[in-house]
């Protein structure tokens, strides 16, 4: 008993210490981040969310061919969220779990799951904005994540099944899983993948009936997990391509200037703008420094307030997570907008710009310039798209 209690002392002292650690590590992102309108500020509540949206990840193979209705692949990806289906199959049948300390782990993996699954199943309403920390999580990425926590829930209720087979407990399972996935497949083909066919969610369907029915006959074969294995990477098997290096973004022409110009602006201390989100990703990758790309954890305020002294526009700058993007619009004014989420767009006369950052030197364009503080020194294709090379001074 004394060294089980060590055991668990001393790992939970490491995760203390990589938490807090990690913590204060991250301290300013994190306050940052929570000081922004966008995310920041936004409180969710939870709400239910389509059954086929919850449930449907075994028959998202259609998401390598098909864009989906209203959404994008990579928003309609979920986790295996029938394995909570799976695990309460499984406890109504282990006939004694013993005493609550020995089910510790499955305890809280089964409070934690049910949670999570309860914000992205029921409509808690205005009251749901007010818990804290839920609040924080849009049930929609609680709906793509919480089958996480219903799989390691299956992983611990199995192993405490006993050594005979108990071919009921798994031809329920198979059942009770393989319907619900049958019927998450037909919303999604109802709903956001309308080019999917009927063969493919009973194929889905089935798929996880087998894989389910045999890893509870067999908990503890390895074979029936390989089996399982399989089965589960082919939704997903060929969906994301297997890259070597950074293809274009550093063998291209066009980079390998980028990559040029960036170590000579690193060392100068200067700075570059585009107009381009494509050609601010091009900027990232070759280490050149500049004011548009991405504003991960939040803004630089002392850097905003030059362009907005007052911070009358804070309120479209003040965003975090997502990315900053130029105008230009050479004799107008400064005028600063957003796309309501992520995105911070600035309509400027590059001239201005220079006049506020005088470390700017230069600039890239998808159209001609003209301006007193303009001169064209290159001219480059990136993405299929002219891009012009502006000398600002």
């Amino acid at each position: 008993m004394a060294a089980k209690i060590k055991a668990v002392g001393f790992t939970a002292g490491v995760a203390l210490i990589f938490g807090v650690g990690t913590l204060l590590e991250n301290e300013k992102g994190i306050n940052g981040l929570l000081n922004t309108v966008y995310p920041g500020s936004r409180r969710s509540t939870g709400e239910a969310q389509p059954f086929g949206f919850l449930f449907g990840a075994p028959a998202l193979g259609e998401l390598k061919d098909a864009v989906p209705l209203g959404s994008n692949q990579s928003e309609m990806s979920t986790a295996f969220t029938v394995t909570f289906v799976w695990a309460v199959v499984i406890w109504l049948g282990i006939s004694a779990m013993g005493r609550w300390r020995d089910n510790v782990v499955a305890l809280v993996l089964a409070f934690s799951g049910g949670l999570w699954l309860l914000w992205c199943s029921f409509n808690f309403g205005p009251m749901g904005a007010k818990i804290p920390l839920l609040n924080y999580v849009q049930p929609a990425r609680a709906a793509q994540v919480c089958g996480i926590l219903g799989a390691l829930l299956v992983g611990v209720l199995l192993s405490r099944l006993p050594d005979n087979r108990r071919w009921r407990l798994s031809i329920a399972s198979a059942l009770a899983t393989g319907l619900v996935t049958a019927y998450a497949g037909s919303e999604l083909q109802l709903s956001y993948l309308p080019t999917m066919s009927r063969k493919e969610v009973l194929l889905a369907a089935a798929g996880v009936a087998v894989v389910v029915f045999i890893v509870t006959s067999f908990p503890k074969s390895a074979f029936s997990v390989g089996i399982a294995a399989a089965l589960m990477a082919i939704p997903v098997f060929g969906s994301n391509p297997l890259i070597f290096g950074l293809g274009d973004l550093r063998a291209s022409t066009t980079a390998k200037y980028f990559y040029s110009e960036g170590k000579v602006s690193r060392a100068a201390g200067s700075l570059w703008a585009s107009d381009r989100p494509s050609v601010d990703t091009l900027l990232l990758a070759n280490g050149v420094p500049s004011l548009t790309g991405v504003q991960r954890s939040g803004p630089d305020a002392s850097k905003w307030t030059v362009l907005d002294p007052e911070q009358r526009f804070a309120n479209d700058w003040n965003r975090g997570g997502g990315f900053i993007q130029f105008f230009w619009t050479p004799g107008a004014p400064p005028a600063f907008s957003n796309n309501g989420t992520d995105r911070t767009i600035v309509h400027i006369d590059p001239c201005d710009l220079k006049e506020s950052f005088p470390s700017l030197t230069h600039i890239t364009a998808s159209q001609e310039l003209s301006g007193s503080c303009l001169s064209l020194e290159k001219e480059l294709t990136w993405s299929g798209q002219e891009t012009l090379i502006y000398k600002v001074s």
